[in-house]
């Protein structure tokens, strides 16, 4: 009787969990996905956005501030401590994506096309440095 209680309690305890199985899927998926529909939005957004248009610069700042929140929950997960690193590196990326969309915004109100040709390079990049961390964080966790 003793042995089948202490085995109900290090069930219940959730003693034998793969902290990075365990990681992965309540902390990291939900996040991953919620920037995945962040940016599809924002992408979509920005195939319609017109230079000079004040409406659309701040359309583009409105659909900004989820993905910065997003950046923020990404800085203070708690990976195991092999993982450490990769989420360092993601939220930092997530963090410059937000601030080159922000950048970008402004510029789009000005109406300069250097300017902005040069501004959605910076967010392309961003998004590119995105990419990498991300595959570089879920490696990270994949056990």
């Amino acid at each position: 009787m003793a042995i089948a209680c202490l085995a109900t309690a290090v069930l219940a305890a959730g003693c034998g969990d793969d902290p990075l199985a365990s990681f992965r899927e309540r902390q990291l998926q939900p996040l991953e996905a919620r920037v995945d529909q962040q940016r599809a939005k924002l992408a979509a957004l920005l195939r319609v956005v017109r230079p000079g248009s004040h409406a659309d610069a701040e359309a583009v700042r409105q659909a900004t501030g989820p993905l910065a929140a997003s950046a923020r929950q990404a800085a203070v997960l708690d990976p195991p401590s092999q993982a450490a690193r990769a989420k360092r590196t993601y939220a930092a990326a997530l963090a410059a994506l937000t601030r080159e969309l922000d950048r970008f915004s402004h510029v789009l109100e000005s109406d300069g096309t250097t300017a902005l040709d040069r501004a959605a390079t910076r967010v392309r990049n961003a998004v590119g440095g995105l990419e990498e961390a991300t595959i570089a964080f879920d490696r990270s966790v994949a056990g």
